[in-house]
């Protein structure tokens, strides 16, 4: 049986919410949804011949968009440990797509710089990455799919979409 619907929000609207069964719970399908997308691009990663950790991903798409950053800010962004990163980013530099560049300054601090190699990456490994999603979101339509995008960034409190019109109150 299920619990009664929440009836308001103390922030304003919210959606009718249920306690479900372990397989409609949101948490459960995000996390399986996260081993999947992960399993899965990964996959193709190592089938067209990339020996990337799927989680070093992470630090090319941010240092695509934002080169030379310090370490520890990437760490930061990316939600790992100062650790972690190192390892990752210790793995792209043996496959020659970034390099470690000190801070004249404070010889601590690493600066991590996409190399040519780790630029001309970005078109291929991208153009891997959109046919990966195309065929995991094969069947979903684009406003389901735009609908899903603004449901997450919600949830993890990242910036709307630009073409989202403004709430008046």
């Amino acid at each position: 049986m299920k619990d009664k619907p929440r009836r308001s929000s103390p922030r304003g609207t919210a959606p009718r919410i249920f306690v479900t069964p372990a397989f409609e719970s949101p948490g459960k399908l995000l996390h399986d949804a996260h081993l999947r997308l992960s399993a899965g691009f990964g996959r193709a990663l190592r089938e067209a011949g990339h020996q990337l950790p799927i989680d070093a991903w992470a630090v090319l798409n941010l240092l695509w968009e934002q080169d030379n950053l310090p370490q520890f800010e990437i760490a930061a962004r990316i939600g790992r440990d100062r650790h972690q990163t190192s390892r990752l980013i210790d793995s792209l530099d043996q496959a020659g797509l970034v390099s470690r560049r000190s801070v004249p300054e404070d010889r601590r601090i690493k600066r991590v710089v996409l190399t040519s190699r780790g630029r001309a990456a970005r078109s291929t490994l991208g153009r891997l990455a959109t046919r990966y999603l195309e065929d995991t979101f094969t069947g979903v339509s684009q406003r389901d799919y735009d609908g899903f995008i603004r449901c997450l960034q919600h949830i993890v409190g990242g910036p709307k979409p630009n073409n989202e019109p403004k709430e008046t109150p």
